[in-house]
This record gives C-alpha cells, structure tokens and sequence, in this order.
C-alpha cells in the first residue's frame, strides 16, 4: 500500500491580509503585488510533486494562487474549485481593521482565543462548529486518497480545519496550528499507521528552502532532533543505547546550524545525555553553556533495543499493536511506562516554560518519542496524540506561547535544503 500525501497550502498575501484587516468569508480581497511573488515562490516548491488532485476554495485570494500555481502542476492533475474550503465567516468583523476588533469586542475576541469552538458571532451562529463540520463532511466525499498526493489551496482557518480533521485533533486546539500566508504543511499515511500524521507544519519558504527562524521576542521552544546515527540508518531501535552520530549525522547538524543564526542567544541550551544528542548539542551551539537532562533520554525499548524494526513486527506483533496504540501503561514488556515517560517529559516541560518566560527561547536537542511527548502534552493533548507529530534527523520545531497563554506549534519538522529534495525524496 503506497504512502498516502496530503498538502496544504494558504493563498498569498491580500490588500486585507497587509492592512491587518480580518477577511473571513469575503470574495473582495485579492493578491498584493508580494502576495503574487510569495504564490510564484510556492510554484518553485511544488514543481516537482507529481500532484494528482487539487482542491481549491472558491474565494478569489485562493483561485488567484492557484492560476500562478498551474503551470507547475502535472497537465492531467484533476482541479475542483469547492465552496466546501471557503474561509470561516464572522461577519460582524469582515472588513474590520483586526486592531479595531481587539479593542471594540474584547470579551468575543477573548472567547474565540481561548474557546474557539464555543464562539458565537453576532446571530447566535457558532461558526467554528459549522466550519468543522462543513469540512469533514467535505473531506469524506472528496477522493484525496489517490496514490498520487493531493494539493489543498485554502485560507488560514479552512487549513487549519483539514489538518485537524485528517489527524484526529480536538477542535479546542484549533489555534495550535497556525498556517501562514503562502505556508506549506504535509501530511502522509503510511502502511504501518493509525491515521495521518502532519510530517510538516507552516514551513516558510524562500527559492524552495525552508527559511531560517527569526529573532522573536515570545516565549518559546525550540526542539532540535538529533542527526543520524547507524542504527537510524539501518533501521534499528536504539531507545537508551548510547550511540554516536555518523559523519552523515554531523554533516546534517552542520547544515541545520544555518537555520538558527538568527534566533538570537537562548535563555537555556539544555540536550539529553545521551551522545547523539550531546553531541549535536555541541556542534550547533559550540561556545554556549549546554546543560544535561536525563529526562530528555531516548524512550526505553526494554528488549526491543537493538532489533530491526521488521524483526520487532515479526516477533512481538501484539506488543507493536499495543505500542502504536498507547492504550497500555506498559506496551513492551520490559521497556518504560508510558506513564514514567509522560512524567519525566512534563516535569521538564514546566521548567522549559519557566525559562522562556516572559519572551525568551529555549533550545532543546533530543531524540523523536521525547520531543513527540513534549509536542503533545504543551498543546494539551493526549499522550496518544504523539504519533501525530514524527520528527526527522537534525529537524527542527519552533512552540510559541501565544498572547492567550496557550502553546501552538508555530512551524514543524524545519529541515535544511530544497523542500522537494527533503519533504518529496519519500513521500512525493
């Protein structure tokens, strides 16, 4: 059964979007001259991705991308232009400058931060429900599980909606993914899986490479996979076994260290203590003061540690079903409590937090279950949902703590190169 690819990707810049006006479910704003730049930046991206079906919003800020985005879709790629992906409609706000909004209806502008899925507009509507609604009715009919991957060209909420959707999030989280202007987000279902996962969120781009991560005075995290290591190539549980970095490794730290120039000096540089990540601890922040967490260690596999992942499906089928499930305290037999990981990675999490407050950045290198967790549980989800969230070698993801005291997942998986050579080498 091939891997099954979604992308997601929001409409350039509007006269509204550079004038801070909330546009909603209006038709009248159209691309600015940089919103028509950013649309033929994202034709660069996708160029080589053998799209096999576009769905577009009907709103004229989305079929204005897509006409730029034509000439680098296949010729026989299958384009429906739906109202299904028209933006959220609040009318009392359409057109309004988002500063007015702010200070003339702060108790509704409250509402919808914190309770978004319990906003009502001005008739007593709960647009947010209609929205999530309208959108899996949508995704249920529309055939976006063809082998070949399916492009969705649509708004910032429309967006969110889908991906939330098609990986299983709760609606209460729906400001947890943001999706920029021009943004690109995938998500792919693999065999092995339980459902789709978001291999990459809001990525910026600029002449098709991921651009690097501003100096932002928020509150934030920053969680940094380490590079490679030979079990990872062989396809090995490595868990708490200490392992070194290939030079393949090293070279991918390297190349993921141009990605941080700009975010400033950390409050906190902090790695666990195994080698893969010390080392790349070391490789991307040499000179800096880099503190050492046991609970940021690797998951223990127990006596999964050291096999093939194709013996372990062999071997233990129903400690894989359980491990992919979660739904055990105790999955592998002799490996850790997802309880005792789920501990370690809050009681970290809450001294992260401390240190990044009130706007300063934290840096933290770790290894996939670790930073899966770390994702989940600051956006409130359940453990479960760490599947939700894979992390690659050397990938890089920035949380922010919004204004609402509520951590989102601000960009996912930021790796170094050309997106269709990093993203499209598998999945594309």
């Amino acid at each position: 059964m091939p891997i099954k690819t979604v992308i997601v990707v929001r409409h350039g810049e509007t006269d509204f979007s550079a004038e801070g006006r909330y546009q909603g479910g209006l038709d009248t704003p159209f691309l600015s001259s940089r919103g028509i730049e950013q649309s033929q930046e994202l034709c660069t991206c996708i160029s080589t991705w053998k799209v096999g079906s576009v769905y577009c919003s009907s709103l004229k800020r989305a079929r204005g991308t897509l006409d730029i985005l034509r000439s680098s879709l296949p010729e026989r790629c299958n384009i429906n232009m739906t109202e299904n992906m028209k933006e959220i409609t609040i009318s009392e706000w359409e057109s309004k400058l988002k500063c007015d909004i702010q200070d003339q209806m702060p108790n509704s502008m409250m509402l919808w931060r914190y309770f978004p899925h319990l906003f009502r507009d001005a008739s007593g509507n709960m647009p947010l429900i209609s929205l999530y609604q309208r959108v899996c009715g949508f995704l249920a009919e529309c055939k976006y599980l063809g082998d070949d991957p399916t492009l969705f060209v649509g708004h910032d909420h429309v967006n969110r909606s889908i991906i939330s959707n098609l990986i299983g999030l709760p609606i209460s989280i729906h400001h947890g993914i943001p999706q920029g202007l021009s943004s690109i987000s995938i998500l792919t279902k693999e065999r092995q899986s339980y459902g789709f996962q978001i291999n990459a969120s809001n990525l910026a781009h600029k002449s098709g490479f991921c651009v690097p991560i501003e100096n932002t005075p928020v509150p934030r995290i920053i969680l940094i996979r380490h590079g490679i290591t030979q079990a990872n190539k062989d396809l090995l549980y490595q868990g708490s076994t200490d392992t070194p970095l290939t030079d393949e490794g090293r070279e991918q730290i390297c190349r993921a260290k141009t990605l941080l120039t700009e975010i400033g000096r950390p409050s906190l540089i902090v790695c666990s203590s195994l080698l893969r990540a010390f080392e790349s601890a070391c490789l991307l922040f040499d000179g800096y003061s880099i503190n050492v967490d046991h609970r940021l260690d690797e998951f223990h596999y127990g006596h999964w540690q050291g096999m093939s992942v194709s013996d372990v499906e062999r071997e233990f089928p129903n400690e894989v079903k359980a491990w992919h499930s979660l739904m055990s305290d105790n999955p592998i037999s002799d490996g850790e409590r997802i309880s005792n990981l789920a501990g370690r990675v809050m009681s970290i999490s809450a001294e992260l937090i401390k240190a990044a407050l009130p706007d300063r950045t934290v840096v933290v290198v770790a290894h996939d279950i670790i930073i899966r967790a770390i994702i989940a549980l600051n956006m409130r989800l359940d453990i479960r949902h760490l599947w939700k969230f894979p992390i690659s070698n050397s990938g890089i993801t920035e949380m922010r703590l919004n204004p609402f005291q509520n951590w989102v997942l601000f960009r996912h998986n930021i790796m170094y190169g050309r997106l269709e050579e990093r993203y499209g080498k598998r999945y594309f």
